[in-house]
């Protein structure tokens, strides 16, 4: 989530020079919505993958019967480039960085008067069925040969005119899927340059960061999101001998909360990711001076030594 105060143009880089990922720029796409405009039907939505019989293009066999369901095998899909070339987020979607049409890998917004607050999502781009190598040329949608399903043929009368049920007959089919191409799993980097305030220096940053008292030694933070839920979390400074002999501020967990549905969106929240176990707090404001830092914690497993810590090995102060 991106906070502007408005009359600025903010720019976007997706894996800009100097990053582990630059190399592989085009492997990851990068979408910005105004997040007035993007509605939950929009984030809801899915595509529905079809399945077909190869001789009718429907699921009814020459009898005249259904013999398949209809959908593939996964049925239905969110992802989001899917969705982008869809055009589930029509109306919403203010700039994109599409690595699969142009060189470009920056996208460039201009915020008129007033606060604006947007989304960034990225994802992978997708195979498209135009061929070679290119990604997203074509349709991402593509067709593929499915398990054959049982039904008859079409029915025939004597010459009496009764009814003869066809015999049985094994139908071909294919079914629509996605197919993430090219496939990374590299860190993406996001660079993002303002010309206005820095959005964490903002009223509404300050009024719901997270806040550290020198004198208690407590780090509060309103809302973490772990995973899939968000909590309310209190750290609480190990002492100058429990930390050994470096300076570096450490934090044991002296309590948290979960939070309920309606309190979890806030764009200045924390974050934990648990692929490098690090807790990514946008703000946090030094309650003794008013001064605001953007901070990295990383988590220490307890050992057989001493009970698990977090440890800050990045703070950045606020300009």
């Amino acid at each position: 989530s991106l906070a502007s105060a408005g009359n600025e143009i903010i720019t976007l880089e997706v894996c800009p020079k100097g990053t582990s990922c630059t190399k592989n720029k085009g492997n990851w796409v990068l979408y910005v919505f105004d997040s007035d405009l993007l509605t939950k039907e929009m984030e809801e939505r899915t595509y529905e993958f079809r399945r077909w019989l190869n001789e009718t293009g429907s699921s009814i066999d020459n009898s005249g019967q259904q013999i398949i369901s209809g959908l593939a095998n996964p049925s239905h899909s969110n992802h989001m480039y899917l969705a982008y070339n869809a055009g589930f987020f029509e109306g919403a979607l203010i700039g994109v960085v599409d690595p699969c049409f142009g060189e470009s890998n920056s996208v460039d917004i201009g915020v008129g008067d007033g606060a604006r607050n947007y989304l960034i999502a990225i994802s992978s781009p997708l195979k498209g069925d135009a061929g070679g190598e290119s990604c997203g040329q074509g349709s991402v949608v593509l067709e593929k040969p499915a398990l054959p399903a049982n039904g008859h043929k079409a029915s025939t009368t004597d010459e009496n005119g009764n009814e003869i049920p066809g015999e049985v007959k094994s139908y071909p089919t294919t079914e629509e899927y996605i197919l993430v191409s090219p496939n990374s799993d590299d860190q993406y980097a996001i660079k993002i340059t303002g010309t206005g305030l820095n959005p964490l220096a903002s009223g509404d940053a300050i009024a719901n960061s997270a806040t550290f008292d020198g004198n208690s030694g407590k780090l509060m933070l309103p809302k973490v999101r772990v995973n899939d839920q968000v909590y309310q979390a209190t750290l609480e400074q190990q002492t100058h001998k429990a930390r050994s002999t470096d300076d570096t501020l450490k934090f044991i967990l002296a309590d948290i909360q979960a939070l309920s549905v309606e309190e979890v969106v806030d764009a200045y929240r924390a974050t934990y990711n648990p692929e490098n176990q690090q807790v990514l707090i946008p703000r946090v404001t030094d309650t003794s001076n008013g001064i605001g830092y953007s901070v990295i914690l990383q988590f220490h497993a307890a050992t057989n030594n001493g009970q698990a810590y977090f440890e800050v090995i990045s703070a950045t102060e606020i300009q």
